[in-house]
């Protein structure tokens, strides 16, 4: 992920929240209606839709993904 918001953008359910200053990607899990705009419109295809049924009790209401900073060389 580039964090380029354009999934965000193309979402008609409002369900994508991205923050590229902070390269955080949020999904509202309740708010998705698997239409796959997203996936579609990713230039860098890393979103996929699957098949998987979980459990509405057990799931979380937010999927947020957040990369850790990038280290210089030696660890810096």
């Amino acid at each position: 992920c580039i964090y380029c918001g354009i999934c965000m953008r193309q979402c008609p359910a409002d369900a994508i929240k991205v923050d590229r200053a902070q390269q955080l990607w949020e999904l509202d899990v309740f708010r998705c209606i698997v239409c796959g705009e997203c996936v579609i419109k990713c230039p860098k295809k890393c979103l996929t839709i699957t098949n998987e049924r979980r459990n509405a009790s057990s799931s979380k209401k937010y999927l947020s993904i957040k990369r850790k900073p990038k280290e210089g060389p030696a660890g810096e």
